[in-house]
């Protein structure tokens, strides 16, 4: 199973832009899959999540720490938080996958784990779907930051 699933704002391209979703939408649809998963025996879960969530805040730019502290980029952040803490503690295999700046452009490249979130970062949007699929046909692991090599 894979899930895309965010908190969307009226204006992506505007961190301050009002929010359009519930802001508990990752956690709250990710622990209903995962009880439905288990009814029905699937293994594995691959979620998006965000490079800056969880642990991986400290490594990510000063500039980018601002914007997910001081706009509306905030509750998607606690709520990709709070949807890793229900795969934590769902019993099933699944990743969390960190992607940096999600573009739509350029081909699928391979993706790579890296350390650090800069403020020019991004990743194509058909690579994080490859590594989804990857994760999924894989072994699961913990959490990742992806960015394109």
């Amino acid at each position: 199973m894979i899930s895309c699933l965010g908190i969307k704002r009226r204006n992506p391209y505007n961190p301050w832009s009002p929010i359009r979703s519930p802001e508990d939408l990752t956690a709250r649809s990710t622990a209903n899959i995962v009880a439905a998963m288990k009814t029905h025996g699937v293994r594995k879960l691959a979620c998006v999540s965000a490079a800056g969530v969880g642990e991986s805040f400290s490594s990510v730019s000063l500039p980018i720490r601002w914007l997910i502290r001081y706009t509306n980029l905030a509750p998607a952040y606690r709520d990709l938080g709070r949807m890793e803490s229900v795969l934590t503690g769902s019993g099933i295999e699944s990743t969390a996958l960190r992607p940096t700046t999600l573009l739509s452009v350029g081909p699928c490249r391979p993706a790579r784990e890296v350390g650090a979130y800069k403020l020019w970062s991004w990743i194509p949007r058909a690579s994080v779907a490859r590594s989804l699929i990857d994760a999924i046909e894989g072994s699961a692991k913990g959490p990742s930051t992806l960015q394109i090599s």
